[in-house]
């Protein structure tokens, strides 16, 4: 590598120079170090109070801070300023998010978030977590907000920018100034950045939608034609199906099951115990969606997901391990997360030395690695929450004031919170103090039979239950008054930014684990590696044993203790989690109540015999194989994310196997073979061929599925050939789906266009099938996880059930001999899935033609359909569906008008013009996730937000990373748009660790003093 003339002897002078060595033991006093920076020029300098001494920052491509400070009291305070130059309004609304006082900044638009933390404990959390904190942990995010306090201050001074979001809106925030809108951090704000992490990581409400489900299919489908057929099927060949349709699992040595079944396990039963009234689940049920929203997943998230895998040094090109990771968030601007180097080992005591991910507010690497171990994570939804069926009783008043457990009544506890509200966005300022509520076993009050009324002002019985004032009462007249609450082992967190601190310290990765062992709720699938050559995969939190839900001789949870339907059951004690002296999960099993599983017991795997080892949100274990979460020796959770995506890198590391280094990682995560129609095009093209079968057969009776087809093929057999045509070369090139468009980041040549041609076809041709078969049927939400996937792994098993194996399949319609769910019940004819398949291509070609405004096949490019956008952070996390967030943050939008697509100006008339996002290739369960299952909108906006892959070579550590929403919030930064420019042509920035690679990459330098 040719080194910029200006540092190439400094980079001489690091090799040289005794004094640059980090072993332990050869360093000369602090004071007599070499500064291996001081030959280049100092960009801007900067004193801040909080500082003992000099930091050296050091920006290399793009805008990525190298911090080098000599303890940890400075590294804390540097970050902190230097992330809030880039970031603060976003790390401010994390922070807020957390602690529940969005509304003190946007008035009344903020305030049913903050009821809505606040009753769930999300502040009480953050305040636990400082509590428990040591006085070094505490001196440390003390730093770290005194480092953000010095940036207000120069802002308020004007000496630096304000945040451009403030610029944008100050006047409609009710400020005068951008700055008297930042507030002055604490240590108890960090913490509230750590509380919505710990939020977003694991809340789930599977239980109130699982229940709700249930009540539904008791009636359900019994009035729709063939009703009982459907009703059974909705329940065993949907619900109740939780076999993934590829066996991959993240620890394949864990467990010893290879079986794969159709059969239906009891696994959620439609048992009917004590019920809760009709109005406490439909507002647990729509508390529950709204929190589900608010971290970007729940039954209908399209395209939610992330893939991780590392490759042991035996499959590698160079025998040393290499790991990648590229986590699906909203594609938002700026990046939900943001790229930092730390490294106390330059100039001081070198004990701090880390570069990677984290989430602007947390003075932590949450994701990188530490010359040592590398490791990265996607999220896992396992059950560490369960929802209750409460009995309450009401005082004198008419107010609640205690839960019945075991024949005994047992106080509730109303905690004051106090909620200002800004006078910002047509608000009205002013300060209200509303109570949340809480069992005796610490459970808070999620939803309670009575009457909904306005406000407090309406009854003076009325109380605030997660934003919804309530008269309690008995609404059913069953004789009682019921309720939901909450447990989880969020509500114990303590110790997480300890443990993620301790990742960036260890050595190798059983020391790496020992972190892991010390998380409550991070519910996290982690893969990680060292430069010893081990793997590791975990998914290790405080999961609860829940020995006090009994079961049966088989394992089978009794009526009424299923773990995810416990509101439909017998009230049992909740769960708490305990934690050893040394911050580690009490395991010891000396209750029922604090009983957790151990790291053994929790699946794993070190170093397996396969010698990779992946995870895309599929399941931890074998646990689902054979249809059943409750036959193997602990419960975790489940069903879990499905393997449309895993199976398609496990397909991938083993053809490369040998071969394997940074540069497959990266092919691997740009990977854009479509899966659906990897799964389903086989179907498509065979009712192709059967329906121009039925066309020349002149015996046909035209009243049948046969004869209608044929019809079909008469009318637009010229044009359903060509079609077929083209997805049967597009198959034998491999199903890549391709863009097509030529932008400043693709150049397609003709093999591309035919592959985007028939990619549009396909994509607009699936959502309809998709529809076609599911839309007419009226189904609760019985697909899970979630809608997206599950209604393509439901697709797959009636599909697979037609024919001669269709009697495996409950729904089977002996007259068809395949799946009732085929049939359209809008109409009063009998379809079938050849029908309904032809049907929605012959629908989607006339789509296509309307919409590209031509019958020519060649002008339909996916990629002038498919496009990505970068829209506003705050919009989309805090705003979303308010139009007036939007127009006011769309500056912050990266767009076409931002990255113009082509270097040129487009010519008049041009198909690319007025394009609102940017051609991209893909396709929905794609590796390179690219958007979900649409029929006529195919944009998206959520994707890898990152592209992360290293090399543990023991010589030192190499990488690549991207963030589409670059470095800086601020639109007129050179470091606004730039990655988002490398990132839509699959292209990575250095991940810059040693020293001298360092300054090889230095584009500016500021010095912070004292």
């Amino acid at each position: 590598m040719r080194l910029p003339p200006r540092i190439s002897t400094i980079v001489v002078l690091s090799i040289l120079v005794p004094g640059l060595s980090a072993c332990p033991g050869s360093e000369p006093p602090d004071d007599e170090r070499p500064n291996p920076f001081e030959e280049l020029s100092v960009d801007a300098s900067y004193t801040l109070p909080c500082l003992e001494g000099e930091v050296e920052v050091v920006r290399t491509e793009m805008g990525v801070p190298h911090v080098y400070a000599k303890n940890r009291s400075d590294i804390a305070c540097a970050i902190g300023f230097v992330t809030a130059r880039d970031r603060y309004f976003q790390m401010d609304l994390i922070s807020r998010f957390g602690l529940g006082t969005l509304s003190e900044l946007l008035g009344d638009l903020g305030l049913e978030n903050d009821i809505e933390v606040r009753s769930r404990g999300g502040r009480q959390i953050a305040e636990n977590m400082l509590a428990a904190a040591t006085p070094a942990e505490r001196s440390a995010w003390e730093g770290y907000a005194a480092g953000i306090n010095a940036y207000i201050e120069l802002a308020a001074q004007s000496l630096l920018p304000a945040p451009e979001e403030l610029e944008l809106v100050y006047t409609l925030l009710g400020a005068e100034h951008p700055s008297d809108l930042m507030k002055p951090w604490t240590a108890l704000n960090v913490a509230g950045v750590a509380s919505t992490i710990n939020f977003v990581s694991g809340f789930e409400t599977t239980d109130i939608r699982l229940e709700a489900t249930a009540k539904a299919l008791e009636t359900w489908g019994l009035n729709k034609p063939k009703g009982e057929l459907r009703n059974a099927g909705a329940i065993a060949d949907i619900w109740n199906n939780i076999v993934p349709v590829y066996p991959v699992a993240s620890a394949p040595d864990f467990g010893d099951s290879e079986a794969r079944s159709t059969s239906t396990s009891p696994n959620l039963r439609l048992h009917r115990g004590p019920k809760v009234e009709a109005g406490v689940l439909a507002r647990a049920l729509d508390t529950a969606q709204k929190m589900e929203q608010r971290v970007g997943r729940g039954p209908d998230t399209e395209g939610f997901g992330s893939n991780q895998w590392t490759v042991h040094g035996d499959l590698t090109s160079s025998g040393n391990a290499v790991l990648a990771g590229d986590g699906h968030l909203a594609l938002t601007s700026p990046a939900f997360l943001y790229q930092l180097h730390l490294d106390t080992t330059v100039f001081g005591e070198g004990d701090i030395h880390t570069i990677g991910l984290t989430i602007p507010g947390a003075p932590i690497v949450g994701l990188g690695h530490n010359g040592s171990v590398a490791w990265a994570h996607t999220s896992q939804v396992s059950d560490i929450n369960d929802y209750y069926r409460d009995v309450v009783v009401l005082d004198d008043e008419g107010r609640p004031s205690a839960t019945v457990f075991a024949g005994e009544e047992i106080p509730l506890q109303s905690l004051n919170e106090s909620y200002v509200t800004a006078a910002a966005l047509g608000s009205e300022a002013g300060e209200q103090t509303i109570a949340r509520w809480i069992t005796g076993q610490g459970r808070p009050l999620f939803s309670l039979e009575g009457t909904e009324v306005d406000s407090a002002a309406s009854d003076p019985a009325a109380v605030n239950i997660f934003g919804r004032w309530i008269v309690a009462g008995d609404v059913d007249a069953d004789g009682q008054i019921t309720a939901i609450t909450a447990a989880a082992t969020h509500y114990f967190e303590q110790h997480m930014i300890h443990n993620v601190l301790g990742w960036g310290e260890a050595s190798d990765v059983d020391e790496w684990g020992e972190h892991l062992s010390g998380m409550t709720s991070y519910s996290q699938h982690f893969v990680a590696a060292d430069t010893s050559g081990n793997i590791l995969y975990s998914g290790f939190q405080a999961m609860p044993c829940r020995r006090y839900l009994p079961r049966d001789e088989e394992g089978q949870p009794l009526p009424g203790a299923h773990p995810q339907r416990l509101i439909d059951g017998t009230l049992y004690p909740s769960f708490e989690v305990r934690y050893t002296e040394d911050r580690r999960i009490d395991s010891s099993k000396d209750s029922d109540t604090a009983c957790a599983l151990t790291w053994d017991e929790y699946p794993h795997s070190k170093n397996p015999s396969q010698g990779y080892l992946l995870n895309s949100n599929n399941a931890p274990a074998d646990f689902a194989w054979d249809n059943d979460l409750f036959n193997d020796p602990v419960y975790i959770g489940g069903p879990w994310y499905g393997t449309w995506r895993g199976s398609r890198i496990d397909e991938l590391l083993l053809e490369g196997a040998g071969s394997h280094s940074v540069e497959s990682m990266a092919a691997i995560q740009a990977d854009t073979k479509s899966r659906m129609a990897t799964e389903f095009l086989a179907h498509l093209l065979t009712a192709l061929d059967t329906a121009e079968a039925h066309a020349m057969d002149p015996t046909i009776d035209s009243t049948t599925s046969s004869g209608r087809m044929a019809a079909l093929w008469a009318s637009h057999g010229a044009r359903l050939e060509e079609a077929r045509g083209r997805l049967t070369s597009w198959d034998a090139r491999d199903l890549n789906a391709a863009s097509g468009v030529e932008t400043f980041y693709n150049s397609p040549d003709q093999g591309d266009i035919d592959d985007a041609v028939a990619t549009m076809i396909w994509n607009a041709y699936f959502g309809r099938f998709l529809r076609s078969v599911w839309n007419d049927e009226g189904l609760p939400s019985v697909f899970r996880p979630t809608s997206s996937y599950g209604r393509t792994r439901a697709l797959k098993s009636l599909l697979d059930g037609v024919g001669p194996n269709g009697g495996e399949l409950v729904s089977t319609d002996p007259e068809t001999g395949e799946s009732v769910f085929f049939d359209d019940i809008s109409t009063e004819v009998t379809e079938s899935s050849d029908e309904l398949m032809i049907a929605a291509l012959v629908e989607a070609l006339d789509w296509l033609a309307e919409e590209f405004e031509t019958e020519d096949q060649a002008e339909w490019l996916w990629g002038l359909k498919h496009t990505v956008s970068f829209d506003s952070f705050v919009a989309r996390e805090i705003g979303s569906g308010v139009p007036l967030i939007a127009s006011l943050f769309s500056p912050m939008n990266i767009r076409p008008d931002v990255l113009p697509l082509t270097d040129a100006p487009l010519p008049s008339g041009d198909p690319r013009q007025g394009l609102e996002g940017f051609p991209r290739p893909g396709d929905s369960f794609a590796v390179d996730a690219a958007g979900y299952l649409g029929v006529s909108d195919f944009s998206y906006s959520s994707g890898p937000v990152m592209r992360m892959a290293f090399e543990l070579d023991p010589a030192g550590v190499s990488g690549i990373n991207i963030l589409p929403g670059g470095q800086s919030a601020d639109p007129d930064s050179p470091h606004f748009a730039d990655q988002a420019s490398l990132w839509l042509a699959n292209e990575t920035l250095p991940v810059r660790f040693d020293l001298d690679d360092v300054l090889a990459g230095v584009e500016s330098r500021e010095v912070l003093t004292p």
